[in-house]
Formats: structure tokens, C-alpha cells, sequence
């Protein structure tokens, strides 16, 4: 017999509460190296839960019959964040440029006191990356041409079931007459696909490697 579970709105939820803490630093150490560093604590109350507020019972309208659990929009989540991100930027010579980021995040979320929550603060959890890097290269070939090298990781989502994946873009730029700009683009080179995100309803669809061409024209500067 299929299941259901209806949930309803409720006229008694309440608004979301948060308190954030956050604190930076940044710095030009040398003409040619900066670093950005930032960090952050979070506190949260009064979450959007999915709370069960009754047995399940059997239904015939509609159809087909089917076995009913009722349910209701609640406030029965709290938790907390932590996390930083730093963000230094190096130009060696003037013509090549380098830049990266790294960024982490801890979170804690669980049921409240009292709390009907049917679903998993562990799979919320999950949906977010602990940790992601950046690192760019910014080459100048010369007056005209320029080539940009990324690379991107991103850890794994376990409460999704997806996996950590490393991937890279490489573009290639000619700077033409007239104001235009041309250059060819190399996308998610790393593997043939990688996911990023479950998707729901239906299987995940994954990020493809692939690779194109952009024309961009720039209008004269007054």
C-alpha cells in the first residue's frame, strides 16, 4: 500500500533566529602580495524542521488508497557553524598573477528540545561541502595574449552521496582590434563528469567536460 506524508502549513511558525559572529584581517604585506583571512561562528535557533503531529492512518480519497502521515511545519532545529576562508593573491612578475582560496566550514545542527522532527539534522549536514580550494595562474604571453589556468576542489557531500571531485578550466585569450576580445575555453577538463549536487526528484545529473568559444567587445572608455 503506497505512504504518504501531507504536510500542512502552520500559523504557529515562528521566524528563524540567528547570531553571527564574524572577524577579518586583511593586508598588502609587499606591493606584490595580499592576503584576505576571515572567520565566522554562528548560532541558530528556531530551524525549519518537518515534524510528524499525529499516527498515520488509512485514506481512500483519492485515490488509490493509501496509508497517510500527518505532518507539520515546525521550528524543532538548532545548531551552529564555524568556519574561515583565507584568500592570498601574489604577482611575482607584471605579467603573470596568482591567486587561491581555501575555505572550511564545521556545522552542528540536531533536534530541539521537545522536538517532532522526522528528518535527519545529519543529512542537512551532509549538503554542504567541508572544504573547498582555488588556485588561479593569470598569465600575460604578451600584449595581446593571455592564458588563465584554474584549478578547483570540492570535498564530498555524505549526505547526498556525492563524492569529492578536482577539476580545472584553462582559457586562452586574443585581445583583437577594435575593442574585441576572443578567447577559447577548456571547462571541467579533469574527468569526463563529475556530480556536484543530488538532484531530487530523479538521478543526479553531472557537470560534463567541455570546452567553447566567447567573443566579447568593450566599449571605448570615456
Amino acid at each position: 500500500m503506497p505512504f504518504f506524508a501531507r504536510f500542512n502549513g502552520n500559523p504557529n511558525f515562528r521566524s528563524e533566529l540567528l547570531n553571527g559572529y564574524e572577524l577579518g584581517y586583511r593586508r598588502l604585506i609587499h606591493r606584490t602580495l595580499y592576503v584576505d583571512v576571515a572567520g565566522f561562528f554562528n548560532q541558530y535557533y528556531n530551524l525549519f524542521s518537518e515534524d510528524i503531529i499525529g499516527a498515520p492512518f488509512i485514506e481512500n480519497d483519492p485515490a488509490p488508497t493509501h496509508i497517510l502521515l500527518p505532518a507539520d511545519f515546525g521550528n524543532g532545529l538548532e545548531g551552529s557553524t564555524i568556519g574561515g576562508e583565507i584568500v592570498p593573491a601574489w604577482k611575482p612578475t607584471s605579467f603573470w598573477t596568482l591567486k587561491g582560496s581555501y575555505s572550511y566550514l564545521h556545522m552542528v545542527l540536531k533536534n530541539g528540545p521537545g522536538s517532532l522532527n522526522v528528518g535527519s539534522p545529519s543529512a542537512i549536514v551532509g549538503s554542504s561541502p567541508q572544504h573547498q580550494v582555488v588556485a588561479q595562474s593569470q598569465l600575460d604571453l604578451s600584449k595581446h595574449l593571455a592564458l588563465d589556468l584554474t584549478y578547483r576542489y570540492v570535498s564530498s557531500l555524505p549526505g547526498l552521496k556525492v563524492s569529492s571531485y578536482s577539476t580545472g578550466d584553462v582559457r586562452l585569450g586574443w585581445k583583437l582590434a577594435g575593442h574585441f576580445e576572443f578567447s577559447v575555453v577548456g571547462s571541467n577538463l579533469m574527468q569526463p563528469y563529475h556530480v556536484e549536487f543530488a538532484s531530487d526528484p530523479g538521478p543526479s545529473v553531472a557537470t560534463r567536460r567541455s570546452v567553447y568559444g566567447k567573443l566579447v567587445w568593450t566599449s571605448k572608455e570615456n
